[in-house]
């Protein structure tokens, strides 16, 4: 079933003001300024769509998307819950993910702690790109904050194909500890995230509109551990 919601983005005021909603961040390495050019990688429109996600029999999920719907102007963010997985409070939540075509400075990544409740979706989102940069964000009451901007990181393996692995802690019911290859890169901390600490997890990636659908497919491969 599809959910559609529309996230209204103004990027001057979430890089501006991305620790003041309640959260805070902490930072585990340095921001590199050398940011590459990517306004689209959290864009417009939020999907939840199911089917684009097959399950095979190796234990992955492909994300394969060829329709040009989903390639417009605004781009669009089209994500999927593990219904199977148990909730981040319970176990660490570990996904090794390789993409394999798709325009490089769009992200794709992890989601936690996704609740919903009266037609608002709630989440917390975890990327990468293939140039080496990830960041970090909320989806709160369908509105899309940034909690960290997109910084670089020698954790990442850079370029198509290779596989990185992004894993999410819980720590004493308060702070998440984020992980790039079983290195640690960040934390969450907010007590207020009662809401999160008991939401489901799942996959996630964006249709950039610098993508060439459907000429060129987005494919993404996910492995959970």
């Amino acid at each position: 079933m599809k959910k559609y919601f529309v996230i209204y983005i103004l990027f001057y005021c979430l890089v501006l003001f991305s620790c003041d909603f309640g959260t805070s961040v902490n930072h585990s390495q340095n921001n590199n300024n050398n940011q590459s050019d990517i306004d689209d990688e959290i864009t417009e429109n939020f999907l939840e769509n199911e089917y684009l996600f097959e399950e095979n029999e190796n234990n992955e999920v492909l994300l394969i998307v060829t329709d040009e719907k989903f390639w417009t102007s605004q781009g669009c963010t089209v994500w999927k819950l593990l219904e199977e997985k148990p909730a981040i409070a319970e176990l660490p939540f570990e996904v090794n993910i390789k993409k394999t075509s798709g325009t490089a400075e769009a992200g794709y990544g992890i989601i936690f702690g996704v609740t919903e409740s009266n037609n608002f979706t709630n989440m917390l989102v975890f990327l990468i790109n293939i140039n080496g940069e990830y960041a970090i964000g909320e989806l709160k009451e369908n509105v899309f904050y940034y909690l960290q901007y997109w910084t670089y990181s020698e954790q990442l393996i850079q370029g198509y194909d290779e596989i990185n692995s992004l894993k999410i802690v819980l720590q004493n019911k308060k702070h998440y500890a984020l992980y790039i290859n079983n290195s640690l890169i960040n934390y969450i901390y907010s007590p207020g995230y009662s809401g999160h600490l008991q939401g489901k997890n799942g996959l996630i990636a964006v249709i950039s509109p610098k993508d060439r659908l459907p000429d060129e497919s987005v494919n993404v491969v996910y492995t959970i551990e």
